[in-house]
């Protein structure tokens, strides 16, 4: 789990190979979550509800991850759960 910029959570649980990514920007609110496939520097969620797939780039830099999407990147720091 992470948090970033402009309100972002970022959450991958391995148990059900499922990735969550909400984006929060003073009132507005969007979440994309479903099934994930993941490699070195790229991730797709693949959201059932509207049958879409998002494909996003990543770089990890110590506790920090930047996504990249559509040529916009958010930076998202490591949070740890109690």
């Amino acid at each position: 789990i992470g948090s970033g910029l402009v309100g972002s959570e970022m959450c991958i649980r391995d148990s059900d190979n499922t990735a969550k990514l909400t984006l929060k920007s003073g009132e507005d609110k969007i979440t994309i979550d479903g099934l994930y496939v993941i490699d070195e520097n790229s991730f797709i969620i693949f959201n059932q509800e509207f049958k879409q797939s998002y494909n996003f780039d990543y770089t990890v830099s110590g506790d920090k991850l930047t996504l990249g999407y559509c040529g916009n990147q958010i930076e998202i720091e490591k949070q740890v759960e109690n």
